[in-house]
């Protein structure tokens, strides 16, 4: 309780290593089995779902201060127990892409676009994942799909337009 509730007051002061830290610390000590008592179920469920929430804020923190190699195996983690994730998969890739394994990154990518029933803003975070990573033409896909939900939006039009004079 005291390193999540450090990790709470560090991710909202902006430290973001002292809040990795935390959280960290956290993932590890909800890890440990107590030696003095035997959980219930119910605490055990608790403890998962703390561990849970825990490792997605600091999936979070690594990939946004850029520690690609920290997060990939965190969420490649969770992807093993929940394949269907848009917001992991998209995550992985992004991870994979920072460390400069694009074609990884690019097929999930790929399978992402192919997905039916995304929403707005997947579609516009895809949309320029992909034009980060250089595929253009998968990047209008994105974009494009994006100005079919949203026709009146400048900003999908925009990007859509760039996607097509990048490619």
């Amino acid at each position: 309780d005291a390193s999540l509730n450090l990790a709470t007051l560090f991710n909202g002061e902006g430290r973001w290593d002292d809040a990795i830290w935390a959280y960290q610390t956290v993932v590890a000590g909800l890890e440990r089995k107590p030696v003095t008592r035997v959980l219930t179920q119910d605490e055990i469920q608790q403890r998962e779902a703390l561990k849970l929430s825990s490792e997605k804020s600091l999936t979070q923190l690594l990939l946004f201060t850029e520690r690609f190699a920290e997060a990939e195996p965190l969420l490649r983690r969770h992807l093993e127990s929940d394949s269907t994730n848009l917001e992991v998969r998209g995550d992985l890739a992004a991870a994979l892409h920072g460390l400069g394994q694009d074609t990884e990154a690019a097929a999930i990518y790929a399978g992402l676009l192919s997905e039916t029933g995304l929403g707005a803003r997947d579609l516009f975070n895809l949309g320029i994942a992909l034009y980060r990573a250089g595929d253009f033409m998968a990047a209008a896909d994105a974009f494009e799909q994006l100005t079919g939900l949203q026709p009146d939006s400048r900003d999908a039009w925009f990007n859509y337009a760039n996607s097509l004079f990048a490619a």
